[in-house]
């Protein structure tokens, strides 16, 4: 039987134009060249509007920079789309991906150079001071500053979503425990803005991503209640003690008896109380 057809796509991820959600911010060629190298030797995950439980199944990924006639640079790509995920390939508005910049420092700032927890959140939800008060919070919970990177996030679509980003090393997330990851997520829930044409009422998405050696799972929460943020991520710790095939609290094992065996993705079911596959 032959290989099923993958569809291939192309299309424009970013320019140098000045984006409006972001206050303005622009972007030179040279960084429009260097994601062009970053994605060509690691490819680069999509998802159907930002949403982490909705992978896009891609291959042979390939990007370059062009110039348009109006002096505007163009970051340009070419993907191959997994047969069932192709009826994407005619709607690219709604496939997008999500980038990170540094945010200024003071002077004498070290950046870590192997951070066991990421934190990022979209900046036209959520300003500087508030992801850099959210790192403060969780290094206050026990994070110690050479272990953590916070950064701004940016979305590439007509307006982003609110949006929150974490990755964690399990091994330091055993070790803290998820109220460490907690005290940072309140402070972003509680500094949330809504940008010119956002929906004040649209929920909020926390992107949680285990690392475990080689592999990764991705816990996400969309929710606009604290109280829900919290019950999802008081059961984590559980459900990483599943994942490595340690004991598990009776009291937890409902929130995990949906999981397959090696998840890569889980939803927050907060009306079930549990985890869940995407639909």
């Amino acid at each position: 039987m032959s290989e099923e057809r993958w569809e291939t796509v192309n299309g424009i991820m970013m320019t140098t134009e000045r984006i409006g959600a972001y206050g303005g911010t622009g972007f030179d060629r040279e960084m429009l060249e260097s994601a062009a190298a970053s994605i060509k030797a690691n490819g680069l995950p999509m998802h159907v509007e930002h949403d982490l439980g909705r992978p896009i199944r891609v291959r042979n990924f390939d990007a370059f920079v062009e110039n348009r006639a109006d002096g505007i640079d163009l970051l340009r790509f070419s993907v191959e789309i997994h047969p069932d995920d192709a009826h994407w390939a005619n709607d690219l508005g709604s496939v997008s991906f999500t980038m990170t910049t540094p945010i200024d420092r003071p002077s004498g700032y070290v950046e870590p150079d192997a951070p066991e927890i990421a934190i990022s959140a979209d900046h036209a939800w959520f300003d500087d001071d508030a992801i850099l008060a959210a790192e403060t919070a969780m290094r206050s919970a026990g994070v110690a500053p050479e272990l953590i990177s916070a950064e701004r996030a940016l979305q590439f679509s007509f307006l982003p979503d609110p949006q929150i980003f974490l990755s964690v090393a399990m091994d330091l997330l055993t070790g803290l425990g998820s109220s460490a990851i907690w005290e940072g997520v309140l402070i972003l829930f509680r500094s949330r803005r809504t940008p010119p044409g956002g929906d004040a009422e649209k929920s909020t998405t926390i992107n949680l991503t285990l690392l475990n050696d080689e592999s990764s799972m991705t816990a996400v929460i969309e929710t606009n209640s604290e109280a829900v943020a919290l019950r999802a991520l008081d059961s984590v710790d559980e459900m990483v003690r599943a994942i490595r095939g340690q004991k598990v609290n009776s009291d937890a094992e409902a929130h995990l008896d949906a999981l397959p065996s090696e998840p890569s993705t889980v939803i927050w079911d907060d009306q079930a109380r549990k985890w869940t596959p995407p639909a």
